[in-house]
């Protein structure tokens, strides 16, 4: 009988949990049902923050709305390849120089200088405009 490393547990569970989430975020519309969690800076402050939308937008995605998507949270849409490929880079097992390369690029200490602050722009314009 073959024995299941804790590495591999974390990646079946982890696995297990994005698709439950990805099928409920596909079923439920976050604004029709009470079970998503508010967000508390809005609830608080009546403005957005940089996340506001993402639920939603997330449940427009995977119903095919790119459009619906976009308007709820862009941010969160143009988002989610770069942190995909962020998380591809942790998971892959001996990184050429190449890709040893583009991560120090995209996910080093400017890039995540320039993320924040492209996070605080968002946030701001939102809830100016």
């Amino acid at each position: 009988m073959p024995v299941v490393s804790f590495k591999q547990l974390i990646y079946i569970g982890s696995a297990f949990l994005i698709v439950s989430a990805a099928y409920i975020y596909k079923t439920y519309n976050p604004l029709e049902v009470g079970f998503f969690p508010k967000c508390p800076f809005h609830t608080l402050t009546g403005f957005l923050c940089p996340g506001c939308g993402s639920q939603r937008a997330l449940h427009h995605l995977l119903n095919g709305n790119i459009a619906l998507a976009l308007d709820k949270n862009a941010l969160f849409l143009i988002a989610l390849p770069y942190i995909g490929f962020g998380a591809f880079l942790d998971l892959k097992n001996n990184c050429n120089s190449k890709l040893i390369q583009i991560r120090k690029t995209l996910y080093g200490t400017s890039a995540i200088w320039i993320v924040l602050s492209i996070i605080i722009i968002f946030w701001l314009v939102r809830n100016l405009l």
